[in-house]
């Protein structure tokens, strides 16, 4: 397996928020983590992701684990649900950002910046400022940002739940098309989107994973 988590648990004081989570994926695949607020499905994103410790478990990645190392060892992009981008930088320099910690030069940083927003959908954007740009359109700037670092693992977190219909449907075409060169996690309450985009569904139900994908 690509991806596997073994007995994940988290608590913090008495509560408990995950509990003996095991999770399998292969390379290129979708999965949709599926629950209502507070199951704990961002939580296993988190955990993933190296933003948060664990209490208890193992995360292994293309054979190696990844549970015991820092967050910018893990070879994870994270897209949070705030986007995370820097209001300063123009979409361009956002985009390429994560290249500046690899040694990469800044004229090949920002070349390889703009064949992202095409990829993105977004060409003739790259002077613009995040202020400038609608919800849907900032959505696919962190898209990019979080993918130009070749990641082994996407996660996003709920990221179509700020976004209309339109917008939703581009970014859900978008990582149909990317997963093919990458394996990614979506964290969603949306039914209707794990079932168009999802490989596999992991339902989550008070910490704990269920059976069946019905909320």
């Amino acid at each position: 397996m690509y991806l596997e988590i073994k007995g994940l648990s988290k608590s913090y004081g008495t509560k408990s928020i995950i509990e003996d989570i095991d999770i399998t994926m292969d390379k290129g695949e979708l999965l949709c983590l599926l629950g209502a607020s507070g199951s704990g499905k961002s939580t296993i994103l988190k955990a993933i992701g190296g933003f948060i410790g664990i209490d208890k478990g193992s995360i292994y990645l293309d054979g190696e684990k990844i549970s015991d190392k820092e967050a910018q060892d893990r070879e994870v992009s994270t897209v949070f649900q705030s986007y995370g981008l820097f209001p300063h930088m123009s979409v361009i320099e956002n985009i390429a950002y994560g290249l500046k910690f690899k040694g990469i030069k800044k004229k090949e940083r920002l070349e390889k910046a703009e064949e992202f927003l095409d990829i993105i959908k977004l060409s003739g954007f790259g002077s613009k400022k995040i202020s400038e740009l609608s919800g849907g359109e900032q959505q696919r700037v962190a898209l990019a940002r979080s993918l130009i670092v070749k990641p082994k693992l996407l996660l996003l977190d709920e990221p179509c739940s700020a976004l209309d219909i339109e917008n939703t449907l581009l970014i859900e075409k978008l990582l149909t098309e990317l997963k093919s060169g990458i394996s990614i996690i979506i964290v969603t309450h949306n039914i209707e989107q794990a079932k168009r985009i999802g490989d596999e569904i992991v339902t989550m139900k008070s910490g704990s994973l269920s059976e069946g994908i019905s909320l």
